[in-house]
């Protein structure tokens, strides 16, 4: 890539060119080109700028019994992308822990304790892995502390095994479990006295097996729910079952935005099981991560809770709808595509592409649609919470436990400490379980019946209906070529909704951290 003057140059570079590019560096100024202006959402979204930041005190995320066993805290949301073994992989590693001696245990919600804990935007190792890594140093240096205490030596002397420290010059070693409790009396050194270890002390991280300088120390960690995955122990949302459980579904509004008029619950009371309907109030719009709002059927089973839903009248108010009543997918694609065709809010703008494109000795056009998609995870959303006078709990396949606390502290009118929100293995997520509409309807429905767990669960059909959507966007993009085929000139426009309208009023323009997803 190259600037002649201000006008923006690009090689007519095939995907093999440019791939090899990028490894011999001939290509590295366009990769670094299109990152301009987007220098400053790099901080914005660093782990430090994250609401609750991160934490490396090894007393929060390391345990270790007097019988030698290491639990090691998760605190990030595991939907099959692998991180609750991942993380503590990266811990035990830099502790020296043997595999087969760690155990993972998942926190519950509690960013002030754990750190922010919204797993989305892939970057949970990017945010944890060195915050873990120093928590396992940390913990690792208190270990080898209190074994040169015990000893009468110098820490200098000593140093961490496989699950035990060592006094090299006297042959003479404690395990983990025989110094934990010792270790645990002693202050958290600082960031700065600690040494992480190198590559080549290394067993798990960034290895193929587990291998220090070819000798094999110890199995290479399996998933640390695999097992229980496939023989089908492990604990997903649906899976949670509490004495006394009541299931619920809901029957919600058809349009976003619209409320309940009236309900004839009537023969939903006759089907056999049914114990109650409850009115769940929506927020309007913009919901943000609320309920969108109507009807929950509570049965002694999900069947008649269904059943019972199947046999609800109700009456919809589309007023409060506003233009969402009449909207349809294929008139907003042919309003994106029309307005794709004029100029719009400039971003970025690098010489005269006008002028470039009318000297070029031909112009290329595309339009591209995207409709709307639903994540559509695997397992769809589901919740149990029980409500007490003055607290809350909630078992619940969530990305975002503080949302969900939060969530329900304030459909509940409870101090945030009240709610306790246990996180459970998801069954996929793909962002859509960071909105904790669906534990919030839970919470609503339990507060009705009080002390009793309810379950409420969707349906494959409510997730695709009354989810929330990947955004529809348009991109049309023009080019200007010269005689050899190579652009001269490119615009490109790009048209969706911003995420940003789910809490305000419509911003009208996508976001920066939005443009940088593949367009700035």
């Amino acid at each position: 890539m190259s600037q002649s003057d201000d006008t923006l140059l690009l090689a007519n570079v095939s995907r093999r060119g440019l791939l090899k590019g990028l490894v011999g560096g001939s290509a590295l100024l366009l990769a670094a080109r299109w990152d301009m202006g987007f220098a400053n959402e790099q901080a914005q979204f660093g782990a430090g700028a994250m609401p609750g930041g991160w934490v490396d005190n090894p007393n929060v995320f390391i345990h270790i019994n007097a019988d030698g066993l290491v639990t090691i805290i998760n605190n990030r949301a595991e939907m099959g992308q692998g991180i609750r073994t991942s993380l503590v992989m990266v811990a035990a590693d830099e502790l020296g822990a043997d595999w087969n001696q760690v155990r993972a245990e998942q926190a519950d919600g509690d960013q002030d304790k754990f750190g922010n804990q919204n797993t989305d935007g892939s970057r949970s190792m990017r945010h944890w892995y060195t915050p873990m890594r120093r928590a396992a140093a940390a913990a690792r240096l208190m270990l080898e502390q209190a074994a040169a205490n015990q000893w009468g030596v110098s820490v200098d002397e000593v140093r961490a095994d496989i699950h035990k420290v060592v006094h090299p010059s006297t042959g003479r070693e404690l395990g983990f479990g025989q110094l934990a409790e010792a270790a645990r009396e002693l202050d958290v050194p600082g960031r700065d006295g600690l040494v992480l270890k190198s590559d080549r002390e290394l067993r798990f991280i960034g290895k193929e097996s587990g291998l220090i300088n070819g000798e094999l120390k110890s199995a290479y960690p399996k998933a640390i729910d695999g097992e229980d995955i496939v023989t089908g122990k492990a604990i997903f949302g649906a899976d949670v079952d509490l004495e006394n459980t009541l299931y619920a579904v809901v029957a919600r509004p058809p349009v976003y935005g619209a409320t309940v008029k009236s309900v004839d619950d009537s023969e939903t009371l006759k089907v056999a099981g049914v114990k109650k309907t409850v009115r769940i109030d929506g927020t309007g719009q913009p919901a943000a991560f609320n309920p969108l709002g109507g009807v929950a059927v509570v049965a002694t089973n999900t069947w008649a809770a269904m059943e019972g839903r199947r046999a609800l009248k109700i009456e919809w108010d589309n007023t409060p709808a506003g233009d969402n009543a009449g909207y349809t997918s294929d008139v907003y694609r042919e309003a994106l595509e029309k307005a794709a065709q004029s100029p719009g809010k400039v971003v970025r703008q690098s010489g005269d592409v006008e002028a470039a494109l009318k000297e070029a000795d031909k112009r290329v056009s595309a339009t591209y649609y995207m409709p709307h998609m639903a994540q559509a995870p695997m397992e769809p959303p589901v919740a149990v919470v029980r409500v007490n006078a003055d607290k809350a709990e909630a078992w619940a396949p969530v990305q975002h436990p503080r949302a969900t606390r939060e969530g329900i502290a304030g459909v509940l009118e409870l101090d945030l400490e009240k709610v306790t929100v246990h996180q459970t293995l998801l069954g996929g997520g793909f962002g859509r379980k960071s909105k904790p509409d669906f534990v919030i309807e839970a919470a609503q429905v339990a507060k009705a019946f009080e002390g009793q767990p309810i379950k409420l669960q969707w349906s494959r059909e409510d997730d695709i209906q009354h989810a929330y959507f990947h955004a529809v966007s348009v991109d049309h993009l023009e080019a200007g070529l010269d005689a050899d085929g190579r652009a001269t000139s490119w615009r490109h426009r790009t048209l969706s909704p911003s995420i940003a309208s789910l809490f305000a009023p419509d911003p009208k323009h996508k976001g920066s951290f939005e443009l940088g997803m593949g367009f700035n």
